[in-house]
């Protein structure tokens, strides 16, 4: 029995080692593929990714154990560790000579490190992002538990947990952990018409947004009431002595996203609330932990510090705060979950210093949390979020600043112009006071601030220490506190604080009502440098101006006594269809005008004034519809016989107050926001890594069924809305077939016996201008398995002599020739490996052996064939079909060379040779499998022994 067991477990490790090997090289084919394809789906847009080639991402156990893992590193000569965002989190990248698997997996050996991953970069862009191994995946609502399940498991995927608060959202992990795997399986998931979004949670630097002055000294705040100190210009600031009078922002709770938070401080301990949270090393303490924890106690310092005559004055010195410390390199699930935890808290106000590298895309799940907790919090009335614009000094396109949900602040400096280095475009909503930026002649004051508290004994004593800057120049007396603060990191909070100002005045106020208020109450403050356009009140540099804490605060106590209306939003999705002008309407319209004009004019309506039919509001501009009901979304106008007629839309509300204006003219070009919609944004940052979505048809699709037993007959029908003619419109049902031009179509799915499918099938449109716009669905075709079937191949074995004859016997050393025709298989070859029974094995269709002793042996030949048209696929692909056949059966005898006795087969072994049909084979399939066939041909060959026979089962 010893040597049964030793023949067997050698022939069983041989086969898998064989399939093992064919299994790695799948897999590496099937991710590999993806090399060329390394892309980031988010928000519509692919992002293509370049992959390092000199680096690794590593996460430390323990931040304590960085040393030793660093003399480790240098021992075994691996390479430097290095921390872009300063080591305040515990990712860190490995610079290597070439990343290479023997690098990796030498690192992997270094006590201290949790794993280690690849870096990518996203297309034309600096900033290093890192590989967690998992995806954020959001499924559509109506999918059950167990769909769910199923569907990601036939990705290859499973569920590391579920994220909290964003619907069937959650993190996965394939299960194949090679580099790529991340990338690949969210790519395949994307394109599923049940997932709603689908990407890797990369570990992406955000980086505070605030920028390091250079400039002289100051202990006075005078963003707060600027008299002049050291060349501002008096009265560049936000008015909020007069706002103090009625409130300090009591009863309001402000929250942030940032570095850290000094919560013990003098200044900020009073209004804390006593629970924080730390998403990069867990629990609920934000305070300041490592070197370059400094940010966030400025930040928050400025908004809330304390109105205790102590040190400085933040913006709502009577607003309670909470802090998430999560800066540095941190999972994009984990800084969505920043915004779950501030719902939780019930916070206000959230505001947000900092942002990811230009170019780095943002991240479904973090838009998807921001937009939740607008909608969500305060009961339904919406978080207010605010986000600075940056500091690159340029007109960027919107990223986190940019969304629809939050309120997007650049930064002036002390004499009301525009800092220097403060990003601008169509996006930005309001400006905050910050410092003038970082010439060489920058004089102008910086922000005055809390900063971590010297005698704390933390790793970072902030930006004064010890009376010292970074630079090692004079700070202020006082080391708890400091002037070398600014940047729109600066400008940001003093924006919540009047957001805090508004909503302790009327907390009944919407999100985007709070946002209205500080939009209408701004200043225009520099309007040669601004150009405020004349209908949209708006600057593409400025916003809607500096923001007036008084005038803001005014306004939420008239909202107390008038229904809690302030000015209605400014109309939307303007466009023009032939001579229609359409829009919709923003919150508070009560009524609709629309002046026109012959030429480019300037015209603001006025608050509580009336204007009628056919009145000329301005030189040249009349009033060309009216509209009472607030429900009006359309208005008909007689085109011009030549030229441009330009029309300006606006809402007003039951209060009286109008909204903003919205340009259009009759050749559809709309300036909704300070620019034309038709013109280019200028900016130094390349986007060649993003594959650009332009606005594309609108496409809808109707599919029925959507699973079921193959053969199965689907109808499709196919639709999209487009502001120009369809040119062309095509089904690609995912099978294989060729693309189908018609709109509604039946297409019927085929699967093999065994096998469940899931076609994802795809309806493209392109209009008439070349913008293109698809809509997936996927379907489910399965088919029960059954003997036999189409799969089935006929398998010629011979076994010969050396001229050719079949060989059914004879004495040791018996010399045999052994083959098979693949011929007929299902598929095409790929390997073989003969177990000839003895200890030996080959690998090649036709065999000479010599079998030098008498015995039985079972001999064996396995097969694998792969099919023609989809190539081979590992067992991971739920769509493949594994084919098992059983050969016949075949006798040879071998006597001693002396003369043995050749014994015959026993009837036992004659009835199962007739139960063989040697010339066909009998097929079975295992659903789920590969599309690969796997031939299992037992040939039995009784060797005969001194007269014994043994019989060898497998």
């Amino acid at each position: 029995m010893r040597a049964f067991d030793q023949f067997w477990s050698d022939i069983s490790r041989r086969l898998l080692a064989v399939v093992a090997a064919f299994v790695a090289t799948i897999l590496f084919f099937s991710v590999g593929a993806f090399a060329d394809d390394d892309v980031f789906r988010a928000r519509g847009k692919t992002y293509i990714l370049d992959k390092s080639t000199t680096e690794f991402g590593v996460l430390l156990a323990d931040q304590g154990e960085e040393g030793s893992v660093r003399r480790e590193m240098t021992s075994l000569g691996i390479g430097a560790l290095e921390s872009p965002d300063g080591g305040s989190s515990r990712y860190r990248i490995l610079r290597v000579g070439a990343t290479n698997s023997q690098t990796r997996d030498l690192a992997a050996t270094v006590p201290g490190l949790e794993w280690v991953r690849p870096v990518y970069r996203f297309h034309n862009t600096d900033a290093p992002v890192i590989s967690t191994g998992q995806i954020v995946v959001r499924v559509i609502d109506t999918l059950a538990q167990d769909q769910v399940a199923d569907m990601l498991s036939g990705y290859g995927v499973h569920v590391v947990r579920k994220y909290q608060g964003l619907g069937q959202t959650y993190i996965v992990a394939p299960d194949d952990d090679a580099d790529g795997a991340d990338i690949a399986a969210a790519v395949a998931l994307f394109g599923d018409g049940r997932v709603e979004y689908a990407h890797p949670d990369f570990a992406m630097l955000a980086m505070p947004k605030q920028s390091t002055p250079q400039d002289n000294f100051f202990n006075i705040q005078w963003h707060l009431n600027n008299t002049g100190q050291n060349g501002a210009t008096p009265g560049a600031d936000i008015q909020v002595l007069d706002a103090w009078a009625t409130t300090l922002g009591q009863d309001i709770r402000v929250g942030m996203l940032d570095d850290c938070c000094d919560v013990d401080h003098e200044d900020l301990r009073d209004n804390y609330i006593g629970v924080g949270q730390d998403i990069k090393e867990g629990g609920e303490d934000p305070r300041p932990k490592q070197v370059n924890d400094r940010h966030g106690t400025s930040v928050m310092g400025l908004i809330v510090a304390s109105a205790n005559s102590t040190g400085t004055r933040g913006v709502a010195p009577n607003a309670s705060f909470t802090a998430t410390r999560g800066l540095g390199f941190a999972e994009n699930s984990a800084v969505a979950s920043s915004y779950s935890f501030a719902l939780q808290q019930q916070v206000d106000v959230h505001n947000n210093s900092w942002g990811f590298a230009p170019g780095t895309p943002v991240p479904d799940v973090i838009v998807d949390a921001i937009q939740a907790v607008f909608e969500d919090g305060r009961d339904g009335k919406g978080m207010v979020v605010l986000f600075a614009t940056g500091n690159d000094g340029l007109e960027l396109p919107s990223d986190l600043s940019g969304l629809p949900w939050v309120i997007a602040v650049g930064a002036t400096n002390a004499t009301d112009l525009r800092s220097s280095y403060s990003n601008f475009g169509a996006h930005v909503s309001v400006m905050g006071p910050s410092n003038q930026g970082n010439e060489a002649n920058a004089i102008l004051p910086g922000m005055i601030t809390t900063d971590n508290t010297d005698d704390f004994g933390y790793a970072e004593p902030g930006y004064n220490f010890g009376g010292l800057n970074d630079f090692g120049l004079p700070n202020l007396s006082d080391p708890d506190y400091t002037d070398d603060f600014g940047g729109t990191s600066a400008a940001t909070p003093v924006v919540s604080g009047v957001a805090a100002l508004i909503l302790s005045v009327n907390p009944e106020l919407t999100a985007t009502q709070v946002r209205v208020i500080l939009e209408h109450t701004a200043e225009q403050v520099s309007p040669a440098d601004a150009d405020y356009n004349g209908v949209t009140s708006r600057s593409n540099s400025y916003g809607y101006g500096r923001v007036n804490a008084a005038a803001a605060v005014d306004a939420a106590t008239d909202s107390l006594t008038n229904g809690n209306l302030t000015w209605p939003d400014r109309v939307s999705d303007v466009r023009v269809l032939a001579s229609t002008l359409e829009w919709s309407l923003g919150s508070e319209a009560a009524n609709v005008i629309v002046v026109r004009s012959d030429n480019v004019f300037v015209f603001t309506p006025d608050d509580e004034a009336t204007y009628e039919m056919g009145e000329t509001v301005a030189p040249g501009v009349i009033v060309d519809f009216k509209d009472t009901t607030g429900e009006a979304a359309s208005f008909e106008f007689t085109p011009p016989d030549v030229g441009t007629t330009f029309f300006a839309i606006y809402t007003r509300n039951e209060f009286g107050r109008y909204s903003w204006g919205v340009l259009v003219d009759s050749d559809g070009n709309v300036t909704d926001s300070g620019r034309s919609d038709t013109g280019d944004i200028t900016t130094t940052v390349d986007p060649g890594g993003i594959i650009p979505i332009n606005e594309d048809p609108a496409v809808t699709i109707d599919v029925s069924p959507r699973s079921g037993k193959s053969p199965l007959t689907v109808s499709f029908q196919g639709n999209a809305l487009t502001d120009s003619e369809v040119a062309s419109s095509t089904w690609d049902f995912g099978d294989g077939s060729e693309l189908v031009e018609d709109r509604d179509v039946e297409h019927t799915y085929e699967v093999n016996d065994g096998t469940t499918r899931t076609f994802v099938a795809t309806f493209t449109v392109v209009d008439a201008e070349g913008d293109t716009g698809s809509r997936s669905i996927a379907i489910s075709v399965s088919s029960d398995a059954t003997d036999g079937g189409s799969n089935t191949g006929n398998v010629v074995v011979s076994i010969t002599d050396e001229s050719g004859d079949s060989v059914d016997a004879g004495s040791a050393p018996l010399d045999v020739r052994l083959s098979v025709n693949t011929q007929s298989l299902p598929g095409v070859f790929n390997s073989i490996l003969w177990d000839l029974g003895d200890g030996e094995t080959a690998d090649t269709l036709d065999v000479l052996h010599t079998y030098n002793s008498a015995g039985t042996f079972a001999v064996t030949a396995t097969i694998i064939t792969c099919h023609a048209t989809n190539g081979c696929r590992t067992t991971a692909n739920p769509t493949g079909t594994t084919w098992q056949t059983t050969s016949p059966v075949e006798f040879i005898s071998v006597s001693e060379p002396t003369g043995g006795v050749v014994v015959p087969p026993t009837n036992e072994d004659e009835d199962l040779a007739n139960n063989f049909d040697t010339s066909s084979l009998s097929t079975g399939r295992s659903a789920g499998g590969a599309i690969c066939g796997v031939g299992l041909m037992p040939l039995w060959l009784a060797m005969l022994g001194l007269g014994a026979v043994k019989r060898w089962n497998p």
